[in-house]
């Protein structure tokens, strides 16, 4: 094998990379050229004589015959000989060689890989309750190591099917301009934002308190502390300095408490507590670290909270 390959370097479509021994395909080329010119001849004569009724009809549909199947041979060897060079299907740069000159080459051999840095694409798969929340065209983020900034992408295609095995959904983007920082091949972290729910509080994690048929947290009305079932969605983190876990609630399932707010002027104090039991625990008169979600205050169980 002859290479052409310089490592690094920015290649365009169509440069031929490698070139493989064809000096046989040349040989047989060669022959056929030369009985086809003379099939010609025999079939100008037969085509002469044809016209005078010299030779039947049959002999000179032979002769065509032979001219016809050699120009079909040659066709073939040409074919064969395109194969023996190894082109470059599209504009990139050349990555390391895995083979020297004059290797013997089967077609399982790597040769090289081009990489084509202006179309990335990154494959990710997403928790299969999330399905019906993303979509084609919609926008991501992605962060790599080598590359602290965000990246967008946009979602090109999403598998139809859902793996049976880990039950998440497969979905491929495309970067939308990608730097040189970003390599192909490298490992990504994917930050998808969906839209806001507009039916939805958000509390401290640790306010939650896991029951065997669901989850309640403790509401504070009217001066008396009661268990609330709730209904929770995905887990985030406020961008506070304390940076308490908070969950988001279903406003279906905390419509209760929502009804005891007089209007959206008022506070919905949630009592959490420090042991996950059914032990209640007042709001002392020291200052608490509050989270605002609208008419709803995280309250964040720092220090101070007596058992009563």
């Amino acid at each position: 094998v002859a290479l052409n390959l310089q490592e690094g370097k920015t290649i365009k479509k169509g440069t031929v990379l490698a070139k493989l021994y064809d000096g046989d395909l040349v040989a047989q080329l060669r022959k056929l050229e030369v009985q086809l010119q003379l099939a010609q001849k025999t079939e100008e004569r037969q085509a002469q004589l044809l016209r005078v009724q010299g030779v039947s009809q049959q002999d000179y549909d032979i002769s065509l015959l032979q001219v016809n199947n050699l120009k079909a041979d040659i066709g073939i060897i040409k074919t064969s000989l395109e194969k023996t060079e190894i082109k470059a299907p599209f504009n990139g740069q050349i990555s390391l060689k895995n083979i020297s000159v004059g290797a013997y080459v089967t077609p399982a051999n790597v040769i090289t890989k081009i990489n084509q840095n202006n179309i990335l694409k990154v494959d990710f798969a997403i928790p299969e309750k999330y399905s019906a929340r993303i979509k084609l065209g919609q926008l991501v983020a992605l962060v790599t190591a080598g590359n602290i900034a965000e990246t967008n992408a946009k979602i090109i295609a999403i598998d139809p099917n859902v793996e049976e095995k880990s039950r998440s959904l497969l979905v491929r983007a495309q970067l939308i301009n990608p730097t040189k920082a970003v390599l192909p091949g490298s490992f990504a972290k994917i930050k998808i934002s969906f839209d806001p729910d507009p039916n939805a509080l958000l509390v401290p994690a640790q306010a939650i308190l896991p029951q065997a048929r669901g989850k309640k947290i403790i509401v504070y009305r009217n001066g008396i502390a009661q268990f609330q079932d709730v209904t929770t969605g995905g887990e985030s983190r406020s961008d506070g300095r304390e940076r308490t876990a908070c969950e988001t609630l279903s406003r279906t399932s905390f419509a209760a408490a929502s009804r005891s707010i007089p209007n959206s002027n008022s506070t919905l104090i949630l009592l959490v507590p420090l042991l996950l039991d059914e032990v209640i625990f007042r709001i002392p008169a020291m200052p608490l670290i509050a989270f605002s979600s609208g008419s709803v205050i995280c309250v964040s169980t720092m220090s101070g909270l007596a058992p009563g």
